[in-house]
């Protein structure tokens, strides 16, 4: 079975909620990268290699399946979620003063590869995380085995245009540069929306998410990891 099939299944058990091989529990551990400590869960064991997941812009680990990594784990593969700097278990800088840039980011997954005595890994990366990867292997190509991009853009692509993040995403993005990260409620719905508006056209419905109880335990789960303040990065734009 190719890599590629090994990840298509493991989406498959992720969103019916099972693996044949049952559970497999994650190991959570702290890794210090330039100053800063990053929230890190593993699983498995890294029979056919490491899977590094990379999140998006505002989403914590949470936002990869359990199911998702429990799957490939039992694949064969160590699979490593985390979560980037000002985001859930993750250190979180003063508000509107970033002390780190893109670079810096991508420096993160060293740490992480390197914490992990991993040489090089199979990275997957969503949206913030794809333009990461991309980056890493530019810069570093003997730490990525192989890249899996989903909703990103290529870097300094020319070819036909691809789709473009709808302006009904980009205007419920904005929002959070005025919200309450300590008001618990308005952070999950402003996850909530993220949710349902990143579920594309063939998705769930927002009365379906509403309704439905693993989705808001979720949704809950990682509101309870957000920052109670304002992260720097989420509240400067970048020029």
């Amino acid at each position: 079975m190719s890599r590629r099939h090994v990840l298509a299944a493991g989406l498959s058990l992720a969103a019916t909620g099972s693996s044949s091989a049952g559970p497999l529990p994650g190991t959570s551990r702290l890794v210090r990268s330039a100053g800063a400590q990053l929230a890190t869960e593993a699983f498995g064991t890294p029979e056919r290699g490491t899977i590094l997941l990379v999140m998006g812009a505002t989403a914590s680990m949470l936002w990869w399946p359990r199911a998702l990594c429990e799957s490939l784990a039992a694949s064969g593969y160590q699979v490593i979620r985390f979560d980037h700097r000002d985001t859930g278990g993750s250190t979180t800088g003063a508000p509107g003063a970033p002390d780190y840039d893109l670079d810096a980011l991508q420096d993160d997954l060293l740490a992480i590869l390197d914490a992990y005595g991993v040489g090089a890994a199979h990275l997957v990366g969503m949206s913030l995380g794809g333009y990461l990867g991309q980056l890493l292997a530019l810069h570093s190509p003997d730490r990525v085995a192989s890249l899996v991009l989903l909703a990103s853009e290529p870097l300094g692509g020319t070819g036909a245009a691809a789709a473009a993040i709808s302006p009904e995403f980009m205007a419920h993005f904005s929002t959070m540069q005025g919200l309450d990260w300590s008001d618990r409620p308005a952070v999950r719905d402003f996850l909530l929306g993220i949710a349902r508006l990143s579920a594309g056209p063939a998705g769930p419905s927002i009365r379906p998410l509403r309704s439905n109880a693993s989705m808001r335990n979720s949704i809950a789960r990682q509101a309870r990891r957000v920052p109670s303040t304002t992260p720097c990065w989420r509240a400067t734009r970048p020029t």
